[in-house]
């Protein structure tokens, strides 16, 4: 069903929906119109389906660098347009980057860390470091290639 990052987004913006959905129905029950109940069992139902399709995407795509690029960070930041702002900053500020807060704050180094251990990708800390690295080779790993 879900066949790119694209349609994955989708999904989970129509899971969603179909959550808030369900939660709106609901109320009228508790106040006494059970003809609604096969309206939220179809979207349960619909929910479960579209839950169990973004899992099994998630843990097939869970060490394409490509996927792990595409994890949001924050606010439809990506983990690959975080990496980009940073190459930028530093970049533009030259000599006068600070490496301890490029983004004005410290611990930004954090902000990927902490969701790649979230979304499962890597168990701990070090891990995420490593995984981070290697996702900057992948990025510019047609630099190597032309040495």
């Amino acid at each position: 069903m879900l066949e790119n990052h694209t349609q994955l987004r989708k999904a989970e913006e129509t899971l969603k929906s179909l959550q808030d959905a369900l939660e709106a129905i609901s109320a009228p029950i508790l106040c006494g119109m059970p003809e609604i109940s096969k309206t939220i069992a179809c979207t349960k139902a619909s929910i479960s389906y579209l839950e169990s399709k973004i899992d099994a995407y998630k843990e097939a795509n869970s060490c394409d660098p490509e996927y792990i690029l595409e994890i949001e960070l924050f606010n439809g930041a990506t983990v690959k347009h975080f990496l980009y702002c940073l190459l930028s900053t530093l970049w533009q500020q030259g000599e006068g980057f600070n490496s301890k807060r490029p983004f004005g704050t410290s611990g930004w180094q954090y902000m990927v860390i902490l969701k790649l251990m979230d979304q499962g990708v890597c168990e701990n800390e070090q891990h995420a470091e490593e995984y981070v690295s290697g996702l900057i080779d992948y990025i510019f790993g047609y630099l190597k290639n032309e040495n």
